[in-house]
């Protein structure tokens, strides 16, 4: 199916789970801020406007403990929560202490839904509880005097919580507490994601400003080296291997041997834990399958998803196109 909406597409699609119908819905929002809801049949649920445009991605969370879930997600200036029929939720959106580029993540250190929202703004990381209140005790200022760029996330290890996040310079390793668990090397500066191997010792890569791949230990010690396929511009750990990217090539290696896959001016690629992976380039997604290498097809647009709409339902694909939503079955 395809979907016209009133404007252009900028942020999004994103899948959300529909509680009402057990199903995958999307999320999308136009260049005039209104955030639409979208069923799996392509029909427009709801449209809300929002002040400003959403920073990083949207997020679900399952607020009061209920199985109905909740959309969460920053603007620049505010940190909103929005049920599934478009209302805000009590107390939400919070203005924030500072403006947000980078959006937000969602912790659940024990899996009990005592969530932390986790808020990059400049120099500081910003730590809400789920009434929206700032967490006493946390150290917002680990960074120092460095903006902060990736969103952090959540590694759990031997009984142990770190929590990653980013400067240009560096990786910033933290406890519960928001405080340096790990000492981390400085290398070149570079606005690109680390991706984190768990193993059993656990260490983290990046792309350098040079294209080289930044590679940080566990035990504070780094290091950094170059790549066969030259200046890179991405790198991933899955389950399925090391996926690697300049270009021209998606590279994917394990101890069964390589992949490659070649697309011109690839801008991101996005994997998923089954294999399924997306290339992106400026005007075309190409759908893969980065365990297998079959390749499923190349498709206009500027942005997408993958995913199933159900349970049972056949892999799909969501692609935003100027202004229209478009599914295709994979």
């Amino acid at each position: 199916w395809s979907t016209a909406l009133e404007s252009s597409i900028i942020s999004g699609p994103w899948l959300v789970k529909n509680h009402r119908t057990g199903k995958y819905d999307i999320i999308v929002q136009d260049d005039e801020n209104a955030l639409y809801w979208i069923n799996s049949d392509g029909t427009i649920e709801w449209k809300k406007s929002l002040n400003q445009p959403i920073t990083g991605v949207v997020h679900q969370v399952d607020l009061f403990k209920n199985q109905k879930y909740q959309l969460l997600f920053t603007t620049i200036s505010s940190l909103h929560c929005i049920d599934v029929l478009g209302r805000d939720v009590e107390n939400y959106p919070i203005k924030l202490p500072e403006n947000t580029d980078v959006g937000l993540s969602v912790l659940d250190y024990d899996k009990n839904r005592n969530y932390r929202f986790l808020v990059p703004a400049g120099t500081k990381l910003y730590n809400f509880s789920s009434e929206g209140n700032l967490i006493q005790g946390w150290n917002t200022h680990a960074a120092a005097e460095e903006k902060l760029i990736q969103r952090p996330l959540l590694f759990q290890k031997n009984g142990k919580d770190y929590i990653v996040t980013s400067t240009a310079e560096k990786l910033l390793i933290l406890n519960r507490r928001g405080e340096i668990r790990i000492s981390t090397g400085v290398g070149t500066t570079s606005m690109h994601p680390w991706s984190l191997k768990n193993g059993d010792i656990p260490f983290a890569e990046r792309i350098g400003g040079e294209g080289e791949i930044q590679h940080q230990n566990w035990d504070g010690t780094s290091a950094s080296h170059t790549h066969n396929l030259g200046e890179l511009k991405g790198v991933i750990f899955e389950n399925y291997g090391k996926v690697v990217w300049n270009d021209n090539t998606v590279e994917v290696r394990n101890e069964e041997g390589t992949q490659q896959f070649t697309a011109d001016g690839i801008q991101e690629v996005y994997c998923y834990p089954g294999g399924t992976g997306l290339i992106r380039t400026q005007e075309s997604i190409q759908a893969v399958n980065l365990k297998t290498g079959d390749v499923y097809g190349t498709f206009t647009g500027t942005h997408a998803v993958a995913g199933r709409l159900s349970q049972t339902g056949m892999p799909v694909i969501i692609i935003r196109q100027a202004k229209s939503v478009i599914c295709y079955e994979l």
